[in-house]
């Protein structure tokens, strides 16, 4: 049964309607914006899936990524994908981005003005690998399993 407090499908119709404002009003950008907080929230909600594909993860992942540089941040953020997108690879699901959410709160606390934090996924033994690199200092962040 839903949240009677919060249905976050609801949400979501309200988000639509919202973007759907910002296109007649031409605000592009705005209507942009207000998609991608509507398609992380419908990622993240969706709780009938417990695996998913590693390119959903990874653009759940760059959703939130972009949303975190627009709140106008001094540190810059990015994500990478320098795995083969022909293999299909399958992880759990919200295994990588809830590490990626977690490091990056951690991070807001601690960078200082114009640090650049750059995140990277790689294969490694049966698994993909979440790495991170501050100014050039590399370290990893996860390591999932292959599905």
């Amino acid at each position: 049964m839903d949240n009677p407090v919060f249905n976050y499908r609801f949400f979501c119709k309200l988000l639509c309607i919202s973007a759907n404002q910002a296109v007649f009003e031409e605000a592009y950008k705005t209507q942009e914006i207000i998609n991608s907080i509507s398609d992380l929230m419908r990622y993240t909600q969706d709780t009938r899936r417990t695996i998913v594909s590693l390119d959903e993860e990874y653009k759940a992942i760059r959703n939130y990524i972009d949303m975190q540089n627009l709140r106008g941040l001094t540190m810059h953020i990015s994500m990478e994908n320098s795995m083969d997108s022909s293999q299909d690879s399958y992880i759990n699901h919200l295994s990588l981005f809830s590490c990626i959410v977690e490091d990056i709160e951690k991070a807001l606390d601690l960078m200082e003005d114009g640090t650049e934090v750059a995140y990277y996924m790689e294969s490694g033994a049966g698994g993909i690998i979440l790495k991170k690199r501050i100014n050039g200092a590399e370290t990893e962040v996860a390591n999932t399993k292959r599905m």
